[in-house]
């Protein structure tokens, strides 16, 4: 895990909430947030870069450097496979994707709102499969990082 100071947080969105933030490697790390935009890091958190996406991202999830998973504000969920320069957009009929993790490159979940929703893929995110279940999204955020 890679320390980001919190004086970052204050100049990299402009006022925006940051709702997560993912460094798959020392160096590499990138931030949901308002504002249709994630950002991105290539030098440990010294400079971002903003990359526009379709709406708000309340969570996300990479597996290495370049392929990743953003869930929005609008019920999609977008994968990129090139460090978000191109994203494969995935509605999932949320209002909103809360949590989302990955377990390898084919097995993820995403949790969201309203409801007591879960989705599972097992083919890197071109299919998911519902889950009504007892666990609200605030129940999964909070435990999905035990799994791995």
């Amino acid at each position: 895990m890679v320390a980001v100071k919190l004086e970052y947080y204050w100049i990299l969105c402009s006022y925006q909430d940051i709702y997560s933030i993912h460094f798959p490697s020392s160096q590499v790390g990138y931030v949901g947030s308002q504002g249709n935009a994630i950002y991105k890091t290539t030098d440990g958190g010294t400079t971002w870069v903003p990359i526009p996406v379709i709406n708000t991202v309340k969570t996300l999830y990479f597996l290495d450097i370049n392929t990743g998973y953003v869930g929005c504000d609008d019920n999609n969920v977008g994968k990129t496979t090139d460090g978000g320069l191109t994203w494969t957009w995935f509605p999932l009929g949320f209002w909103s994707s809360y949590s989302i993790f990955f377990l390898d490159n084919n097995t993820g979940y995403v949790a969201g709102a309203p409801g007591y929703y879960i989705v599972k893929t097992t083919d890197g995110g071109s299919s998911w499969n519902y889950h009504n279940t007892n666990v609200n999204y605030k129940q999964f955020a909070n435990s999905i990082s035990r799994i791995k």
